[in-house]
């Protein structure tokens, strides 16, 4: 399982997917805010903060894999509820397949 680990981490460091994801949350944040959403928190009040990554099998009907990569959304950095997710899917090659972001 170590080996596992350490391959998993050399290949999210290599696509840089922590920085990709968040670039790409914050990119489809300012989108959803542009909408007319006068009820919900504006853009510039929430925070970021690295959930974790999995590895997830059979997605997409492919016999492969992808990496997941997921932030929780907080108002105003308070970490303790978060009020959303921000989540990206990339192949064995780094390629995006999906992404998705969920307001609670």
């Amino acid at each position: 399982m170590e080996n596992i680990t350490a391959l998993l981490t050399s290949f999210s460091n290599e696509h840089d997917l922590w920085n990709l994801t968040k670039k790409s949350a914050l990119a489809c944040l300012k989108n959803y805010a542009a909408e007319d959403n006068d009820d919900e928190i504006p853009v510039e009040e929430i925070s970021l903060k690295p959930q974790k990554q999995e590895l997830v099998f059979w997605e997409y009907g492919n016999k492969t894999f992808i990496l997941r990569t997921t932030y929780s959304l907080h108002k105003n950095n308070d970490f303790s509820i978060p009020i959303g997710d921000y989540a990206m899917d990339v192949t064995g090659s780094g390629e995006i397949v999906d992404d998705w972001l969920v307001i609670y």
